[in-house]
């Protein structure tokens, strides 16, 4: 009588757990987080040294975007994604700081249109070169194939979100990179 031996086969490997899946989903918010707060201090130390904050910086980028027209208070408030009082107080600061001026519109003198000044605008490249020298040291030793891969992952995700919340911020493809 022959023994009858069982055939053995090869291992499958396990299926990720579920627990494992949620794991990376939360590892990747935490590590997105972490980045994030992270390139603002980074920033925002930087910026220091040039007498302005990342807020202003940002706020210099979007006033520049419509450059000679010059945004209304409102616009920039929705721009900047804040509230107008908000807005109010950063543009009172670019203002006396000298980046930014407020001139009344000539068809409806009620409403103030905000420009960048000079000052602001010397201000603005330097520290478009700054972000550059920031964004390599940031990005320093990873592969530009890996950066890229990394953007797509990132686009991908915000259109997601985007969708989620129903397309708000679904018209700026366009944007300059923003600091911190």
């Amino acid at each position: 009588m022959t023994k009858r031996v069982a055939r053995q086969s090869k291992p499958t490997p396990a299926a990720p757990s579920p627990t494992g899946v949620m794991a990376r989903q939360l590892r990747i918010g935490f590590l997105l987080h972490d980045v994030s707060r992270l390139r603002r201090k980074f920033y925002d130390g930087e910026m220091r040294r040039f007498g302005i904050t990342r807020s202003q910086w940002v706020a210099l980028v979007i006033l520049t975007r419509d450059g000679a027209a010059g945004l209304t208070q409102t616009e920039f408030a929705n721009g900047m994604e804040i509230g107008k009082a908000a807005a109010g107080g950063i543009l009172d600061r670019m203002e006396a700081n000298g980046y930014v001026r407020r001139v009344p519109d000539k068809q409806d003198r009620r409403i103030n249109r905000v420009f960048v000044s000079d000052k602001g605008r010397q201000v603005l490249d330097l520290l478009s070169g700054k972000g550059q020298v920031l964004n390599d040291l940031i990005l320093q030793g990873i592969p530009d194939h890996h950066v890229q891969l990394a953007e797509d992952v990132l686009a991908q995700m915000k259109e997601n979100i985007q969708n989620a919340i129903g397309g708000l911020d679904s018209d700026d493809e366009d944007e300059p990179d923003l600091p911190g």
